[in-house]
């Protein structure tokens, strides 16, 4: 019926990363099927897919709830669906950094499987593999490899498709690796290939994407020349028609079966030349590097202007990281890293955060949008479909060229007629050093961190100071930040277990970039984290643990700091001007229109429930009113669009209202507004 067609259409955008449309296809197909309990579970179930997809995770994980209680409440549920919406939950978990609730759940579905298939199936060793990746992210190793090692058995013993165990196989390199045991990564990483050589031949792009894993197994060890070879293998895997086995020779970029894999192995040759001019400081070095890093820069640009879905901004933004690591090593001055850092997260502005500002303010017609975005969406189907057997891939390619060629044309034509929404959306935009110094307050200190591989790369800038730091950055010290987290949100844990973290991850990562710094002379500290650092509370690191007995006491940083964040240097400095004379002194938002009366009980569900009014934000907003003048705004008022449109002319914004954090992906946490009543925005403020 009409709403099975929904539920094709959005597995059709699904597969095209198109996962606005496809939520929207399946939330039809649900409305449709309202009073059919079953119907509407596989749907919400499909939803949790689609939403974790987009990296939206806590919607994710209601979906697969809901979907779990709507099958439960039918007379036959289906055990099978219960048990893929456990696992989508243990997935979405993994994601979220919830190891322990992820393993739960993904053992309970592989529980269910067992009673319903009968042991050793493809959907079994699924499950395993899935706990298998859990297990890694707490690098339990050995946990990880008993399960990967289950799965292959089983797909060995039941002979399945070569497709298959090639992930497993792919999967148990990269658990050896993580791991330490390079020799046997390589192991796992060469049986991958040989299988799939079988299938398909010498030239496909995950052939190439297992290539560069062993590229960067022999770079991390060392061995230099072997993971230039092998980059260069990867990039002869990728390429129909390419053969040169010179690492200084590159394809076409539009002939090639997986850009992004193409990237990576260009990435890692430009890495390995960085590592022999270090090394070795020969000027020719030094020229093959640079001419091997703009070769790079060039194809991460065609990939930044046609990228489609979240997977590939998340592909794009870490291949950004990693090659642009590359120029911080080379260069000496520190305003030239400050450069490179400050390039690595344009990329993610121009892909993400300025989309829907470039599209509302730059006046360009709704025609051309929709001619851009079809044409990306052309570009990500053939890309999908390149490594397809049974499609030729040389009309593909050829197809391909052609499209990017079109889109090309468009942008052209778009930075002449409409600069605003081309500066926003597609050209570089980075600040100077200098800049930053000239427009920063003199009480101020910015710390810009970048984290790449087993590295924290650290920059300090005060108006008449800049200085570098490259650290150690090893699992000891990410494991250190996730238990601190949970141990800040446990008010049973031992104070002193807390103070010691505390002090160890100040000692670790902040004290060696401030130790340059008078930092009695500065009040103010803007930080710009990255990768697990954005889930670092940094206020509560402790500078000394002598003499505290309790939470109180500690010489936290924010006891010597106000400290507040920023996505880049770029984002927070570029636009810094001295405040008009005219500007309001304060704007506050609030998220309910009731009241809170003295001893009301509030449920910690309910505080945190972005469907329910945020208690006590009305009264909260009212205090304020009674000793500072502006404006404040509840209940309908209190609109994404009335922020949007009125927050620039205030000195002083107050948000007491719901907001989501995604810790994996920052860009995608939002604020959340009152949406009734307004017809042009959605409500989330990202």
């Amino acid at each position: 019926g009409l709403a099975s067609t929904y539920i094709e259409l959005g597995n059709a955008h699904t597969n095209l990363g198109r996962y606005d449309e496809a939520l929207r296809s399946i939330n039809l197909s649900i409305a449709i099927n309202v009073k059919n309990n079953l119907a509407t579970a596989y749907s919400s179930y499909q939803a949790g897919v689609v939403y974790s997809l987009n990296y939206e995770f806590n919607r994710a994980i209601e979906s697969f709830r809901s979907a779990i209680s709507e099958n439960s409440s039918n007379a036959n549920p289906d055990q099978l669906l219960t048990a893929n919406c456990l696992e989508g939950m243990g997935i979405t978990q993994i994601q979220l950094g919830n190891p322990k609730e992820a393993i739960s759940n993904i053992r309970r579905a592989i529980d269910i499987r067992s009673i319903i298939v009968n042991n050793n199936t493809i959907i079994e060793a699924q499950g395993i593999k899935t706990l298998s990746h859990a297990y890694l992210y707490i690098n339990k190793f050995d946990s990880a490899m008993l399960s990967i090692r289950k799965a292959i058995q089983i797909e060995e013993k039941n002979k399945v498709p070569n497709l298959y165990l090639f992930e497993s196989l792919f999967s148990y390199g990269a658990i050896q690796r993580q791991k330490g045991s390079l020799k046997e990564a390589n192991d796992g990483y060469f049986r991958a290939i040989n299988l799939l050589e079988e299938s398909v031949g010498t030239k496909h792009g995950k052939i190439a994407e297992v290539f560069t894993a062993i590229s960067e197994v022999h770079l991390h060890n060392g061995q230099v020349d072997s993971a230039l070879y092998y980059a260069q293998k990867s990039v002869i895997a990728n390429s129909p028609g390419f053969d040169q086995t010179s690492v200084f020779v590159n394809p076409n970029p539009e002939n090639t079966l997986n850009p992004y894999v193409l990237l990576k192995s260009m990435i890692l040759k430009t890495a390995c030349l960085t590592q022999l001019h270090l090394s070795q400081r020969h000027h020719e070095t030094k020229e093959l590097e640079l001419k091997k890093f703009t070769e790079a820069d060039n194809l991460l640009e065609l990939l930044t202007r046609s990228f489609q879905s979240k997977d590939d901004l998340l592909q794009i933004s870490e291949a950004a990281e990693a090659l642009y690591a590359t120029r911080v090593d080379l260069e000496n001055q520190t305003a030239e890293k400050f450069k490179f850092i400050e390039h690595s997260r344009d990329i993610i502005r121009r892909l993400d955060l300025s989309e829907k500002i470039a599209k509302t303010k730059a006046g360009i017609p709704n025609e051309l949008l929709q001619t851009e975005d079809s044409l990306k969406s052309k570009i990500a189907e053939l890309t999908a479909s390149v490594n397809d057997s049974g499609t030729k891939q040389s009309n593909v390619i050829s197809q391909l060229f052609q499209t990017r060629e079109k889109l090309n044309a468009l942008i052209s034509d778009l930075e002449l007629e409409y600069p605003v929404y081309f500066d926003r959306k597609y050209r570089k935009q980075v600040i100077e050093i200098e800049e930053v110094q000239q427009r920063m307050a003199k009480n101020e200190v910015l710390l810009e961190f970048m984290e790449k591989d087993s590295f924290l790369y650290v920059i300090a800038v005060t108006h008449d100071f800049t200085g570098y730091k490259k650290l150690n950055f090893d699992h000891s010290i990410r494991d250190k930040v996730r238990q601190f987290n949970l141990l800040s949100k446990d008010h049973s844990a031992s104070y002193q277990q807390f103070v010691d973290l505390s002090n160890s991850l100040y000692v670790q990562i902040i004290e060696p970039i401030l130790a340059g710094i008078d930092k009695d002379r500065f009040q103010k500290l803007c930080i710009v984290p990255d990768g697990i650092l954005w889930r670092l509370n940094f206020e509560l690191l402790a500078r000394t643990k002598a003499g505290c007995k309790n939470y109180k006491c500690s010489d936290y940083l924010l006891n010597h700091f106000a400290i507040h964040y920023a996505y880049s240097a770029t984002n927070q400095f570029e636009n810094r001007t001295k405040q008009s004379a005219t500007s309001k002194p304060i704007m506050a938002f609030s998220y309910g229109e009731t009241d809170v009366n003295d001893g009301d009980v509030i449920s910690m569900n309910k505080l945190r429930s972005v469907n329910e009014e945020l208690p006590g934000s009305r009264a909260e907003i009212k205090a304020i009113s009674e000793f500072m003048a502006g404006d404040y705004y509840f209940g309908e008022l209190a609109s994404e669009k009335q922020f949007k449109d009125n927050s620039s002319a205030y000195q002083i914004l107050h948000l007491a209202v719901h907001g989501e954090t995604d810790d994996l992906n920052p860009k995608n946490s939002k604020l959340f507004f009152y949406s009734e009543g307004d017809t042009l925005e959605d409500g989330y403020l990202h």
